[in-house]
This record gives structure tokens, C-alpha cells and sequence, in this order.
């Protein structure tokens, strides 16, 4: 491999995704070459794109949504897993998720167990299929996250429905061998950073940008609102840091930092790595 890779890991809100372009704007400013990878960025790529991975990639991006909410109803008792289209192309056009009216209630947790689990497969056909082909021709891969978060937090999330203590020893079983399973050289990155953010300071930058999210707090769960953010982020919080200190990722600490000022800090110690000093210049190779 002449490339490298980088992730982003952080709870939600913690500002990874605004980090993507100051990211991938200096390390063009470094003559690198690079490729966003992520679920959404394939799909943007293979839009309309009937071969591997590009068509199996969009099915399942529709499937672990619909899984998401396998048997969950809202107002008027309509079935959101029956609401959602069950093709890519409709999907992405749809503006059912966008009008439901407040949290679905109800949610199997076979259902967020098979979603993640869903998500914990694409990740690895994205890294074979997109980063390391990237890789192999010297590029930098930028990902604005790793798949662990989504994955556990999700597990987490069902353990926490009616009827998830009957998964439990199963959700206890999965979510070691996932922390196994993205500890693996394979799964990997080349430089991974941990944005260390206190959950209030990221409920406010995501108040901002319109609110949250399904699945950023316990609303799946019956309880939604600040406190239930605040207390699902924390808990997933202390699992990320204490697996980025294990895998050795690099650590910066957000608060008092504008984002500027964290874009910088982030920019700052991935041009310095010598996993992306030493890959090739594009300004000179060919």
C-alpha cells in the first residue's frame, strides 16, 4: 500500500462531517490525492450503478433503515418499516422519514441488532472495494467516521427496547466481538483521531444545525429530548475513548476550541503523520 487512510470517531454532533472539507482541502494543498469514503459517498458515486458494489450498497443502505424501525408505528398507527420505499432510487426521493410525526415507538430489537449488523458488513465491503483500491494507487482515503461508533451504539440502542433484555447475553456477545472486529489491521485506518467533545457542547452545535438525528438519543426507547442525549452520548462517549487509547489513534481535545481552530489542530496532525508524508506527491507522479 502507497496510500493511506483516515478516519474521524466522535459521538454525534461532535463536528466530524464539517471537518471533511478543511480536511481534504489541505491535504490537496499537499499535492494528495483523495477519495471520501463512507456508506453515503459510495452511494453518491455509484449512483445508478448496477454492478458491484455500487447496487448492493444501496439495497442495504435501504434495508438497515427499514430494520431501524421494523415494527415501530406512528400517530395514526401506520407501520414506518411499511411507509419506507423499498427501492434505492425512491428512497433517496422520499420525504418519509423527514414528515413522521415524533419519534416511532414500538421498534423490534431484532430490529437494530440486524440493522447494525447490517452496517458492520458494508464497512468491510467499502474497505475492500473502495479504500484499499484507493490505497493501492496512492491516494488518501478521508472517512468523516468509523463504522465501530454507529455499530455499538446501535447494538446499545436495542438492549435498551421492551423486550431487549431477551438479547442481552446475545448484544453482550456482539458488541466485544465487534470491538474485536474493527480492532483488526483490516479495518484500520492509517491515522485515526478521536474528537474528545463533552456531549453538552454537542447537543448545542446540533440544536443548531436543526436537531437530532434517529438513533441520538433514546427516542427508539421512548425518550427523546436534551437529557436522553446526554445520557446515551456519554455512556457511548467513554467507549469510544477508551477504544481509540487502545488502538493508539491520535486525540484531540475539542473543548475551548473553535471549529476552526479544531480543523486546524485535525489538519495539522494528519499532514504531519508520516503515514500521508510518505505517500506520493500527484503533482509529480505520472
Amino acid at each position: 500500500m502507497t496510500g493511506a487512510s483516515i478516519a474521524l470517531l466522535g459521538i454525534d454532533g461532535a463536528g466530524k462531517s464539517s471537518l471533511i472539507t478543511p480536511l481534504r482541502e489541505a491535504l490537496h494543498g499537499a499535492g494528495k490525492d483523495t477519495v471520501q469514503v463512507g456508506w453515503k459517498a459510495a452511494l453518491a458515486e455509484g449512483a445508478g450503478d448496477d454492478t458491484y458494489p455500487g447496487v448492493s450498497l444501496q439495497q442495504l443502505y435501504v434495508e438497515a433503515w427499514r430494520l431501524f424501525f421494523a415494527g415501530s408505528t406512528v400517530s395514526g398507527g401506520h407501520a414506518v418499516d411499511q411507509l419506507l420505499p423499498r427501492h434505492y432510487s425512491d428512497f433517496e426521493q422520499s420525504t418519509v422519514m423527514a414528515e413522521l410525526d415524533g419519534p416511532p415507538v414500538g421498534t423490534k430489537p431484532s430490529g437494530l441488532l440486524a440493522s447494525a449488523m447490517v452496517e458492520f458488513t458494508v464497512d468491510y465491503v467499502l474497505q475492500a472495494e473502495v479504500v484499499r483500491p484507493a490505497m493501492r494507487d496512492g491516494r488518501v482515503t478521508v472517512a468523516d467516521g468509523f463504522g465501530f461508533k454507529n455499530v455499538t451504539k446501535v447494538l446499545r440502542l436495542a438492549g435498551e427496547l421492551p423486550g431487549g433484555g431477551e438479547l442481552r447475553d446475545a448484544l453482550d456477545s456482539l458488541i466485544e466481538f465487534v470491538g474485536s472486529a474493527y480492532s483488526s489491521p483490516f479495518l484500520q485506518p492509517s491515522i485515526g483521531i478521536f474528537l474528545d467533545v463533552a456531549p453538552e457542547m454537542a447537543y448545542e452545535w446540533r440544536m443548531r444545525q436543526g436537531g437530532l438525528g434517529f438513533g441520538e438519543d433514546y427516542g427508539v426507547a421512548g425518550r427523546s429530548g436534551r437529557d436522553s442525549y446526554l445520557d446515551l452520548q456519554t455512556t457511548m462517549s467513554n467507549e469510544y475513548r477508551r477504544m481509540a487509547r487502545d488502538w493508539g489513534w491520535l486525540t484531540v481535545e475539542v473543548a475551548g476550541l473553535s471549529q476552526p481552530e479544531v480543523a486546524s489542530a485535525v489538519c495539522g496532525a494528519v499532514l504531519s503523520h508520516p503515514a500521508v508524508s510518505h505517500t506520493p506527491d500527484s503533482r509529480t507522479r505520472g
